[in-house]
This record gives C-alpha cells, sequence and structure tokens, in this order.
C-alpha cells in the first residue's frame, strides 16, 4: 500500500518531466535554420525637420519675404516585404530580404501673420527597401517573442504629388497634379538609409510555419547619402521621415540539403 502511495505521488512529477522532455524534443526538432517571410506593415507616417536650433519640428519656416509656414501632418504608410532569416543559433538570426514601401506626406502652407493658408499637398513617394537586421529569439513555450534592430536603405522609384492651391481674393481652389518616375541616377541621389527597430510575438501553426505580430518603428530617411536641405531664411533645414505602426508576417522554415550535409 505504502509503495502505492509513494507511485501515485511521483506520478504527477514524473508527467510533468516527460511533457517537459517531450517539448524540449518539439523544440528542438522545430529549429529550422532558414525563414522564408511576407510581411504586411500598415503604419502611421510623419516627416519632421531639424533647423538652426537643432529642435526637430513639423512646422518649419523658409522664405525671405513673408512669414511663410509649411505645417506637416502625420499620414500613412505601406510596407511589403519579403523577408529571409539565416539563423545562426537558436537565439539569434540574420534578417534581409527586398521590400517596396509606399509613403505619405501631407502638409498645408500658411503665409504671413494672419497664417492663411494658401495651399495643401499630398506627396506619395514609393520605395525599393533592402534591410539588414539583426534578431534575437526567445522561446516561450512552442512559440517565441523575437525582437530585430538594424539599418535599411530606401531607394526611391516613383513619386506623385496633388496641390491644391488657393487664391487669397475670393478663396477659389485650383487643382494640380504631378507624377514622376525616377531614373538610375535620380534614384542614387535620393537614396537613404535607416534605422528599423520592432518586437513580434511568433505564434506556431504548423511544425515549419509561424505567424508573427508585433509593433515596429522605422526612421528610413536617417542618413542622406547625398543632402537635400532646404534653406529657410538663411538656415538649413534637414528633412527626416519615420514610420511607426504595426507588422503581420507569415513566416515558413526549412533546411537546405546539399551533398555535404543539411543547413
Amino acid at each position: 500500500m505504502k509503495k502505492i502511495i509513494i507511485a501515485f505521488l511521483l506520478l504527477p512529477t514524473h508527467l510533468c518531466y516527460a511533457s517537459e522532455t517531450k517539448n524540449k524534443k518539439e523544440t528542438k526538432n522545430d529549429f529550422k535554420k532558414n525563414q522564408l517571410s511576407f510581411a504586411l506593415t500598415n503604419a502611421m507616417s510623419q516627416e519632421f525637420f531639424v533647423g538652426a536650433d537643432h529642435k526637430p519640428t513639423t512646422s518649419p519656416k523658409y522664405g525671405l519675404g513673408p512669414d511663410i509656414r509649411l505645417q506637416y501632418l502625420p499620414l500613412y504608410a505601406c510596407h511589403l516585404q519579403m523577408r529571409y532569416t539565416i539563423g545562426i543559433s537558436r537565439t539569434f538570426g540574420i534578417e534581409t530580404g527586398l521590400g517596396y514601401l509606399l509613403n505619405m506626406t501631407m502638409y498645408d502652407t500658411y503665409e504671413g501673420l494672419s497664417a492663411v493658408k494658401t495651399q495643401h499637398q499630398l506627396n506619395e513617394v514609393g520605395y525599393i527597401t533592402l534591410p539588414l537586421y539583426g534578431k534575437v529569439n526567445m522561446a516561450i513555450g512552442r512559440d517565441k517573442l523575437s525582437f530585430k534592430f538594424g539599418p535599411d536603405f530606401s531607394l526611391p522609384v516613383h513619386s506623385h504629388l496633388e496641390s491644391t492651391s488657393y487664391h487669397v481674393s475670393g478663396w477659389n481652389p485650383s487643382d494640380w497634379s504631378s507624377t514622376h518616375r525616377f531614373r538610375t541616377n535620380e534614384t542614387g541621389q535620393y537614396a537613404t538609409m535607416g534605422i528599423c527597430a520592432g518586437i513580434a510575438y511568433e505564434k506556431k501553426i504548423r511544425s515549419a510555419t509561424t505567424i508573427s505580430v508585433g509593433p515596429v518603428i522605422d526612421f528610413f530617411n536617417l542618413a542622406q547619402f547625398h543632402p537635400h536641405d532646404i534653406t529657410a531664411n538663411g538656415f538649413d533645414y534637414h528633412s527626416y521621415n519615420y514610420y511607426i505602426g504595426l507588422d503581420v508576417a507569415i513566416n515558413f522554415g526549412f533546411h537546405i540539403i546539399t551533398k555535404s550535409g543539411r543547413f
């Protein structure tokens, strides 16, 4: 009887140990060195400037004549990416890939001390993006939490501008629009480097398929290879862009099999 009682008391411990061992084996077997991801980010986009006083602003002043102020408003960015991650270890990987970023900015022009609005502009720019991130993974049961950080490069390929100008006398608006495709030399001239950081919770669906969701922030116009400042009242304003939003990705893990082995 005593042996039966002891066995009964030890049974939960044995089951817990067996379950833990099974989970470890599953986790070990589920590790895929390579991962292909298809991701979509919907985000709020904003453009801001740093002027002579080294303080960021979304309302830069420019012009030597009347007081003219551009007020930049938050708008929208959409980033579609195909990403490839190679696992250096279970906890660290390097992520690269190819993406398309559509960024929209909007601003109003105010002139004079009476702050009369004279123009409204909407600007859309499409970029080819090239990420290069370091990625750290932390296991949470069969799922995991990942952190990524690193540079990415933005190459503009096309732009579209819509403008509404107001005539102060009578306030009759006049509209115009313009579409432009960047030539190769222009793409290089306006290419920039940014810094991206994100957190994602990766949920396992199948042994090699997961879905990850998490916030991301990307300063995609942080470093300009060729400065394009605007001159305002004798001072230069440096422009920057960023977006902050939600990244959703579906991930496929796989091994590459060669004659020398599997990796």
